[in-house]
């Protein structure tokens, strides 16, 4: 939005603008072209505020001389009325799917699965996508995310090669909802409990061992689902914004719109109480 904003001055003069980079720069923006328009309606130097450690390192990287608040602002994920309990994978062939929405990229040709994927947001079409004809393919349109990630057993999220490992909202609903989400190992300090970690070539042998445990699936799907509603809890949003805003608690009292979850009050303290402090 800033980077094609009109090149113009605004008539909003504000003490302060936070610009929330929840991807990475490159091909989407360019961290000096969106200061620069910031500083043309605003009249102020932004401050950037990253998502997670990776957005954060890629920020530097592009501009070492972006100014960036001292924590990242952590993503939402209120789950709150569509989170189900889930003791097993589905019996028979466990469903697996992997939503491109985001980025992702296709599964190999699991052969004792259930494969379903979630095509790109783009205009219906009807060209051959290539894709197995054993695979149940959905256009975007056709299918929100969530009732998508309530179909399935397990959800795949692997960057494309090369790419930087960034949070996905795919991931963290999936984890939420109680999938059992599998994402590479350098994901690790992102997801921390809340996924397992394979490279492709392991996939076939670890969905096998969950689908076939349902003690080993049900433990992964709670684990999953806690570390969500903790970490990517609204209320430290609240605390993300406050803070890089400069604003102060209002004498301790918690915003009656946000409900209290979990017992610490510090943002960092709060997300590695569930990362194990690696993310």
């Amino acid at each position: 939005m800033l980077q094609f904003a009109r090149e113009e001055p605004g008539r909003i003069r504000p003490d302060r603008v936070i610009v929330v980079a929840d991807r990475a720069p490159g091909r989407r923006y360019g961290p000096a072209k969106c200061a620069a328009r910031a500083r043309q309606l605003f009249g102020v130097e932004p401050l950037w505020c990253p998502q997670d450690p990776a957005v954060r390192a890629a920020l530097h990287a592009a501009d070492p001389a972006a100014p960036l608040t001292a924590d990242d602002l952590p993503a939402v994920v209120d789950s709150t009325g569509w989170v189900q309990t889930r003791s097993e994978a589905t019996p028979g062939l466990p469903i697996v799917g992997v939503d491109l929405c985001e980025g992702a990229v296709l599964p190999p040709d699991l052969r004792d699965a259930d494969i379903r994927v979630r095509l790109a947001d783009r205009p219906p079409s009807d060209v051959d996508h290539g894709l197995p004809r054993s695979w149940l393919v959905y256009e975007a349109a056709e299918i929100p995310a969530r009732p998508f990630l309530h179909q399935l057993d397990f959800v795949l999220h692997f960057p494309p090669a090369g790419s930087e490992a960034t949070l996905s909202r795919v991931a963290l609903e999936a984890a939420a909802a109680g999938c059992v989400v599998v994402t590479p190992e350098p994901s690790a300090a992102l997801y921390g409990d809340a996924a397992v970690y394979a490279e492709p070539a392991g996939l076939p042998e670890l969905i096998h061992r969950y689908a076939t445990d349902p003690a080993l699936f049900a433990e992964q799907s709670r684990r999953a689902r806690a570390v969500v509603a903790r970490a990517h809890h609204p209320r430290l949003f609240v605390q993300g914004v406050r803070a890089a805003a400069g604003a102060a608690p209002r004498n301790g009292v918690p915003d009656p719109r946000v409900t209290e979850m979990g017992p610490s009050g510090d943002l960092a303290a709060e997300r590695d109480a569930v990362t194990g402090g690696r993310g």
